[in-house]
């Protein structure tokens, strides 16, 4: 959620320059996720099986992103302190 606050932050101060979706691309969210909060936040909700498909695909996403990696680095901190 962190990077959605950074988002939000981009797409409101111009001296951060990038959008939401740019920001998004880059840090590989895909776009049809992005689309999804943008219809959410100004248009209607998304249907309850396209939000259950979305926040699958967000889990995977930290799964593979984040989690994987700190898991990584916890254990080759682990492994260093034996």
């Amino acid at each position: 959620l962190a990077d959605a606050s950074i988002a939000n932050r981009a797409s409101k101060s111009p001296r951060y320059g990038i959008s939401v979706a740019a920001l998004c691309e880059r840090l590989g969210i895909p776009g049809w996720i992005v689309d999804m909060r943008h219809d959410a936040a100004h248009n209607e909700l998304p249907s309850l099986p396209s939000l259950r498909l979305a926040a699958k695909t967000l889990l995977a996403f930290l799964g593979d992103r984040y989690w994987a990696e700190m898991s990584r680095l916890r254990g080759d901190v682990m492994t260093k302190a034996l």
